[in-house]
Order: C-alpha cells, then sequence, then structure tokens
C-alpha cells in the first residue's frame, strides 16, 4: 500500500500544479483587463462593451482568488 509519506507528496504536486495554472489564468486576465482599457481609451469599443467584458474578467479574478484562500 502506499504511505501517508507518499500520498502527502502527490497531493502536493498536484497542489502545486493547480497553483500555476491559476497563476497563468490569472497573468492572462490581467493582460485582457489592459487590452481592454487600452480599447476603450482608443474608442475602440463602446462603454457598454467594455462594461460587460471588464465584469466577465474582474468575477474571474474574484473566483481564482477565492479558490486560492
Amino acid at each position: 500500500m502506499f504511505g501517508t509519506g507518499l500520498l502527502m507528496g502527490v497531493m502536493r504536486e498536484i497542489d502545486k500544479a493547480v497553483q500555476g495554472e491559476l497563476d497563468s489564468e490569472q497573468e492572462g486576465i490581467l493582460r485582457k483587463l489592459r487590452q481592454l482599457h487600452r480599447a476603450i481609451e482608443l474608442k475602440e469599443i463602446d462603454e457598454d462593451t467594455f462594461e460587460e467584458r471588464e465584469t466577465q474578467l474582474l468575477e474571474r479574478l474574484e473566483t481564482i482568488k477565492r479558490m486560492r484562500r
């Protein structure tokens, strides 16, 4: 059977992988938010589009924050 130490090691590796994925997703969302702000400043999108997309991105960031608790 598997020892407790081995199981804990596997769990740590899984946690590390999940945290890495969350980091990558968070970086991507922040990049999209910067692009979104640039687009509204350059009048490439309207205010309604900006607000809709910004809300979606901020909600996803909040979800990631909750997952890290």
